[in-house]
Formats: structure tokens, sequence, C-alpha cells
């Protein structure tokens, strides 16, 4: 009977611990439901212009068989058809559905924490910390991040059912099953079955036998390797993943991730990786000092060597994937979220806090006052954060307050979020770091021309062609002397290259340039608008009065605001 009535108080502790977490994950991401698609961040790619989000069978097949954006993602794509058809293109849909699967990982992490016999206080304590941490932001926040959701909450049920497997000495089908399908919405779950070997052999604290291990293992660890290999195999077609030797890069990474897990970064942007150490030397130093005392203190409370060994190699191995050894798509260094590596972190934490209590008992107090004070702090600097979201122009202005370079798809994302939406203060900012930081890429010339062309708009955006024509000057030289430069040549570069030629009553030049211009402009996939200007200028070059008039009153159609664009001003 006290063995009953003990059951039901834990299952009581349980509930209302979840329960929390719930409500608290709630109240932080509330603001984030109303948020709209950030569609200069890939949103617009993944969603609202995709054409491919229909439950047909020949939209399966193309997920099922093709990479999309260089991943092999395709349960996270059939989850957004699935978002599509419930919702269309309401982002709230999408938003409520990428929190509820953080909400469950958190949940799970906590019966997890729970199921290594850590109390309910401390388990909870464990998974809200992990939950809260900024960085979890942009996995929640951010529609297209549905892999790190889903991905994690797959892969948490996963190790879940194989605790309980272990426990039984079964077979874990149903695991394996789950570990295939967190594959299947993300590849950074590759660890997965490592880390299924390290809980068994060091962490779980039960020896078994050869045979027994093998039983338990054998089924979760060939059956997700073949479709790792399945799944490396389709996303070799777009692009086959380049082996990089940099070591500086590994060295920092696998001591940024289990770092920031305790001591989150809020910046929304993983910085370019530069060979100056200089300054990346604080986490050099503090994450190893941050690694030592824990490891110190886990010895001080009787943590076994074994757990303590298990707890670094899942941490080291999560980080795996992230570290940059291969180079996975044609812009980015690493992969830059959290969402697995924290993990490993907290769970070592909170077992490290469980024997405190165990050990200590005068120290509850304090380490419950401690932990309540972080998730405090945490809750605290991600309220702060979650505004940085809700647009792409507040998300790249948050990047500049970072000196050192970006990483390159900050600029170019962000140059594009600036031009759509006019923003010139936003897109001269970009401009003139990526010209102060050209020299820092390998593509230097690429990105002196980009910085340069951005300038130029920037300044043609305000009306400014005094500024506007040095920025005109130099792309005119890069224009005629880099002829490798051409693939970075876009139909507004030309049109705005005419439209300072024409200020300066170089007409030939801007005729030349528009000429370009309306060679390489595709109207179905380029802006109307700027088609209309250039045939606006060109009539007026052409002194067609006729025609001009024309354009204009078509260009009203579209926006009448902007019909002063294509009043060519004379000085």
């Amino acid at each position: 009977m006290i063995s009953l009535n003990s059951f039901s108080s834990r299952s009581r502790e349980k509930l209302i611990f979840s329960l929390l977490i719930f409500l608290i994950l709630f109240l932080l991401y509330l603001p984030g439901l109303s948020y709209p698609f950030m569609l200069q961040w890939d949103d617009a790619v993944f969603i609202t212009d995709n054409p491919h989000l229909a439950f047909t069978f020949e939209n399966l097949k193309l997920y099922f068989t093709k990479p999309f954006q260089d991943l092999y993602t395709p349960l996270t794509m059939v989850s957004l058809m699935l978002d599509h058809t419930l919702c269309g293109l309401s982002a709230t849909g999408y938003h409520i559905h990428n929190l509820l699967l953080h909400i469950l990982c958190s949940i799970l992490f906590f019966f997890i924490l729970d199921k290594m016999k850590i109390r309910p206080f401390i388990a909870f304590m464990g998974a809200l910390l992990w939950a809260l941490n900024p960085q979890k932001i942009e996995s929640v926040i951010w529609i297209t991040e549905r892999k790190d959701v889903l991905s994690g909450f797959l892969a948490l049920a996963s190790f879940y059912l194989f605790m309980q497997n272990v426990e039984k000495k079964q077979i874990p089908v149903a695991s394996s099953v789950l570990a295939i399908l967190a594959l299947l919405a993300k590849p950074s779950v590759l660890p997965l079955p490592g880390v299924m070997a390290v809980y068994l052999i060091t962490v779980w604290g039960k020896r078994h036998t050869l045979k027994e291990y093998m039983q338990i293992l054998l089924l979760p660890v060939c059956s997700f390797l073949l479709f790792a290999l399945l799944s490396a195999q389709i996303s070799s077609q777009t692009f086959p993943g380049v082996f990089q030797w940099r070591l500086p890069l590994w060295i920092y990474n696998i001591l940024w991730y289990p770092f920031t897990a305790i001591f989150p970064s809020v910046h929304p942007f993983y910085p370019l990786y530069l060979d100056d150490i200089r300054p990346y030397i604080p986490i050099y130093i503090l994450a190893p000092l941050t690694a030592f005392l824990l490891v110190f203190w886990a010895k001080k409370v009787r943590v076994s060597t074994a757990k303590i060994t298990g707890f670094l190699l899942v941490t080291g191995g999560l980080t795996v994937p992230m570290l940059g050894i291969i180079v996975y798509t044609y812009y980015d260094q690493a992969d830059r979220y959290n969402y697995l590596v924290s993990l490993g972190v907290w769970a070592f934490i909170a077992c490290i806090a469980e024997r405190t209590f165990r050990e200590y008992p005068g120290t509850q107090k304090y380490l419950k006052i401690l932990l309540i004070s972080a998730s405090f702090i945490f809750f605290l600097l991600s309220w702060q954060y979650l505004p940085y979201w809700e647009k792409c122009e507040y998300l790249f202005a948050r990047c500049l307050d970072d000196k050192r370079p970006c990483n390159v798809m900050f600029y170019d994302n962000g140059s594009v979020a600036a031009y759509a939406s006019g923003n010139h203060q936003l897109l001269q900012a970009i401009a003139e770091r990526m010209i102060r930081d050209h020299k820092a890429y390998k593509d230097s010339d690429a990105q002196y021309f980009s910085g340069l062309a951005y300038a130029l708009h920037a300044a043609i955006i305000k009306r400014d062609y005094k500024e506007a024509f040095p920025y005109y000057q130099k792309l005119d030289t890069m224009y005629k002397t880099k002829g490798g430069l051409k693939k970075y040549y876009w139909p507004f570069f030309f049109h705005n290259m005419a439209i300072v030629a024409a200020q300066y009553d170089m007409e030939q030049k801007a005729k030349e340039f528009l000429h370009v211009f309306f060679r390489i402009h595709d109207r179905e996939k380029h802006n109307s608008l700027i088609f209309y200007n250039a045939l606006a200028l060109k009539a007026q070059l052409q002194n067609d009065e006729k025609t001009l008039f024309a354009v204009l009153r078509e260009m009203t159609k579209y926006d009448p605001t902007l019909s002063w664009f294509t009043k060519l001003e004379r000085k």
C-alpha cells in the first residue's frame, strides 16, 4: 500500500511538472505565434513560393527521392505539406506546430531524466533549462527550421523507448523505426545509435553479456546505418559533401556548442571562422575550464567514471554533425544549431545535481535557488531575443552588432530582405560591412562587387545620385575588367547603373546597361516594377513620350506610390 501511494505521488509530480513545462514555454512563445513568414530567410523557398506542398504522389515522390536545398529531409517536407493542407498560408498554424513539437521534446527529455533515476524537480529544471535556452528560438519560431524540432521529437521518443527496451532486455523495434524517421527529418541525428550504445555500456550501469548487447543494439544500429547510407546517396545528387581539413574550426565548434548550452549565445548567425584565432580565445579558455569544473565536481559527488565518460562521449558525439568536417552545402561551414548537443550537457548537469543532493543534503536549498534563478535568466534572455525573429529586417540588423565578418549567407539574405523592403539604412549598413570585410572571403572580388552594388542601390533608393556616383565608377571599372564576376550580375545592377549613367548625361552608357538588363531580366522570376522602371527610363532616353505615359499608367496598377521612381531627376 505504501509503494502504491509513493508511485501515485511521483506520477502526480511528473504530471504537474509536465504541465509547468507546457505553460512556461507556451507563455514564452505566445507573442511569436503571430509572426509572419520570414520570406527572405528560406520560408519563401520552403513554403510560400513552394509549388510542391500539395499532397500528391508526384510531390511525395519528389521529396523522398531527391534532396531539397541540398539536404534529404523528406519527413520535414511532409510535415510542411500537412500544415499547408490544414492552414494554407497562415503562418500561425505552422508556428503552433513547431511550438508543440518543442514542448513535446522538453517533456520527453524530462521523462528521460526521470527514467535515469533523477528526482522530478531536478529532471524538470534540467529539461526546462534546455528548452529555455535562447538558441532554441530559431529552431522553434523559424518555421523552416521544423527540421530541428521534428527530428528532435522523434529522436527523443526513440531514445525513451530504447531505455524501456534496455530495462526489459527487449529488441527495440519501435525505437528503431522512430530513429529512422528522425533521420528522415534531419541528418543531424546521425549520432543517435552511438548515443544508444554509450548509454547502454556506460550510463546504464548494468553489465550485459555480449549476446544481450548484440540483441539490443543490432537492429537500431544496422537499420539506422542502412538508411543513413541511403540518405547520403540521395543527398549527393545535388551536393555530395566535401571533406575539409580545418582543425582549428573543429576544435572551436566542439567547444562552442556544449559551452553555449550553459552560457547561451543570442546571435542569430554563426559567424565566419577566420584563421586568426584571437577573437575565439575566450571560448578556448572558458569552455575547457567549464568542462573541467563539471568533471571535478562530478567526481567529488561520486558520479562513476563510466558515467562521466559516457556523458562526455554523448555530448561529443552529438556535436560531430556540426563540426564542419564535411561541408554539405555550398555556402555553410557548419550547422549552427544547438538543439541536440545541449541535451547531453544538461543530462550531465542534472546527474551531477542529483548526486549533489544526495551527498550534500544541506546544499539542496541553495542548488534549487541556483537552478530557478538560471531558468529565470534564460527566460528573460529568450523573451528579449524573440522579437528579433518577427521580421527578417530585425534579424539582419541584429547580426550587424557582431563586428566580426559574418557568414556569406547573412550578406546574401540580409541584402535581399533590405532590398525587398526598401530599407536603405539596413542595405547601406550591410553593403558597408561587405566592402569592409571582403578580403576575409575566398571570393573577395565577388563580395566587394556585391557590396558596391548594394551600396549603389541604397543610394538610389534615397535618390542621392551624388552618393551613388563613386560606387557607379568602381562598379563600372570592375564590370570592364573582372569578366569572371558575370555570375554576380543581377538585373537590378544593370538597371541601377543605367539610372546613374542617365543622371550624369552618359546616355550611350545608360542605353548599353538597359540593353543588358532587358536581355537577362525574366519577368516570371524578377521584380515586374523594375522592368517597368527600365522601360520608362528607356522611353525617356529615346524621348518617346507615348511609350513613357503608357508605362507609367501600367506601373500605377502595381503600386501608385512608386510612380515617382520612373521620373528621371535632372540636375
